[in-house]
Formats: structure tokens, sequence, C-alpha cells
């Protein structure tokens, strides 16, 4: 979103908890074409699992590594696994 107005409404809008918000992540995802709701699955949960944060390079090779894209580039997928 560009324009403050569409912020604030979305904001308005947010989910209640933590729970819902993953729940309406994970919803969008799952709308993705298989290679790219496999690349943002695997993706999230490298971050959710790691014991340190990951660079974006690692996360990039091990999501190209297991789902076999190694053709994603970072912005590809950070909008893969974009919030609402």
């Amino acid at each position: 979103m560009k324009i403050e107005r569409d912020v604030r409404q979305k904001l308005g809008k947010a989910p209640k908890d933590l729970t819902a918000a993953y729940d309406q992540i994970y919803a969008i995802i799952e709308g993705e074409e298989d290679c790219g709701r496999e690349a943002a699955k695997y993706a999230l949960m490298c971050v959710m699992c790691t014991v340190r944060p990951l660079t974006m390079e690692i996360l990039l090779e091990a999501t190209g590594y297991t789902t076999g894209s190694r053709d994603i580039s970072a912005e590809s997928l950070l909008e893969l696994c974009r919030t609402c």
C-alpha cells in the first residue's frame, strides 16, 4: 500500500491476535501456485525454526535447494510470504 489512507484502513481491520494473523497469512499462501506455495511454506518454516536470524542469501539457498526453484529472487520470496 502506498497511500496513507489505505494503510490506516487496513490497520483498522488487522487480525485481533497472532493466531488470527498467522491464519490470514497462511490462507494467502495456500492460494499460490504449487511451487510458490511450497517455497513460501518452507521459507516460513526455516524462519520459525532457526536458532538465529537467517540472511536472505541463506534463506534463498535453502528454499531453492528444497523446492528445486533455484531461480527464485529475494523479491519473489518476500512477495510469496507477504502479509495482508
